[in-house]
């Protein structure tokens, strides 16, 4: 529950992404989430966005990422709040520690909902100094990975077409 950290201050959550229907019981939790803001009166401070196309676009909105995922293969919403500059905060799942090597993220334990809001609110009260290396260390991280990805496409095109299949 994020409920201690909406009652610091002037935060809000947003929430982006659709339910999996391959994840057993997920439309069941939102619904009971959506109840228990509904009935502490959350409302108007938590923002369920559903599936978006303009994820870059609301990252420049926001102050943080929490990615509080038990299950993340790649980290690819990772890589774009750093590549937007945001400060990360994230479950030490799968492949997530990998991709905030050498950054100034936060990285806790899953199933640790206090770890994660401590994490959240020492990240947002970081002095704006500090924000603003966490920054520009995290840029150069996701600047990595753009890298990394285009090499992996001229490989592949290679491959390609050195097997004939271009």
């Amino acid at each position: 529950s994020m409920e201690p950290i909406l009652d610091r201050g002037n935060l809000y959550l947003l929430y982006v992404g659709a339910v999996d229907p391959l994840v057993r019981g997920s439309g069941e939790a939102l619904d009971r989430m959506k109840r228990r803001i509904s009935e502490r009166n959350l409302a108007g401070r938590v923002i369920f966005a559903g599936y978006r196309r303009d994820v870059p676009r609301l990252m420049a909105s926001c102050d943080l990422l929490a990615h509080p995922t038990r299950v993340d293969a790649f980290g690819l919403v990772v890589v774009e709040a750093l590549a937007a500059g945001l400060p990360v905060v994230a479950t030490n799942a799968e492949a997530i520690p990998e991709v905030l090597w050498d950054t100034d993220s936060e990285l806790v334990p899953a199933g640790q909902p206090e770890s994660l809001r401590r994490a959240i609110l020492r990240t947002l009260g970081r002095p704006p100094k500090m924000a603003g290396q966490a920054m520009t260390r995290g840029r150069l991280r996701a600047s990595l990975f753009r890298r990394e990805r285009r090499a992996e496409q001229v490989i592949s095109l290679f491959e390609d077409v050195a097997s004939g299949h271009l």
